[in-house]
């Protein structure tokens, strides 16, 4: 008999069971009894939670968007800090974050993919981007008006810098991982941006 559990934590069974079933079938072979199999359930069970496999791959996305904006909610940058720190910082957690996934990347990839088919899912994905280079930038102008930073395009930077660590995921998803220990990674893409940015005299 299946043992009874609050309805936040049935659900969260049923959508870690649903993440490894898509990322090991992929979206489109995936079953809703696959689902119901990885979780330990009837079929049924999973349908008086889920009415779709859209709806579980939504609440999937909503839960990474979630998680994202609580990862970009602690790299807000300080006002008593100096850009280089505010910016060192900030890549400093992001990419931490990033190099310390507990779950398989992979499924960021793809929910990537459904998004560019899927309104809802894109404009999460939308959401989050923006909100992660809006910060960037920020850092980035705030040393360029205090004189810390040459005068650098901070979208154009924080574009870049976004795309790199897409790319870390990206290997972290194939098994491609860069060499050296993630703290070397994480110093060694600091130095690399921190020193494109800084007076010539500096860098």
């Amino acid at each position: 008999m299946t043992r009874h559990l609050p309805q936040a934590e049935r659900e969260e069974q049923i959508l870690r069971a649903a993440r490894k079933v898509f990322v090991e079938k992929g979206f489109e072979n995936a079953r809703m009894t696959d689902v119901a199999s990885a979780a330990g359930l009837s079929k049924g069970a999973v349908y008086f939670y889920f009415d779709s496999k859209q709806s579980l791959i939504r609440a999937l996305a909503a839960q990474e968007h979630r998680r994202a904006n609580a990862i970009l909610d602690e790299v807000l940058d300080h006002g008593d800090l100096s850009a280089e720190q505010n910016f060192a910082d900030l890549l400093r957690q992001l990419l931490h974050h990033l190099l310390s996934l507990r779950y398989p990347p992979r499924f960021f990839l793809l929910i990537g993919e459904l998004a560019t088919r899927d309104e809802e899912l894109r404009a999460n994905f939308l959401e989050t981007h923006e909100r992660l280079m809006e910060r960037i930038i920020r850092v980035i102008k705030q040393g360029i008006d205090d004189g810390s930073f040459r005068k650098v395009n901070p979208h154009v930077i924080a574009a870049v810098l976004k795309a790199s660590s897409d790319g870390l995921t990206l290997e972290k998803a194939i098994g491609a991982n860069p060499q050296g220990d993630p703290e070397e990674i994480i110093q060694a893409t600091v130095d690399l941006f921190l020193n494109g940015m800084l007076p010539k005299e500096q860098g």
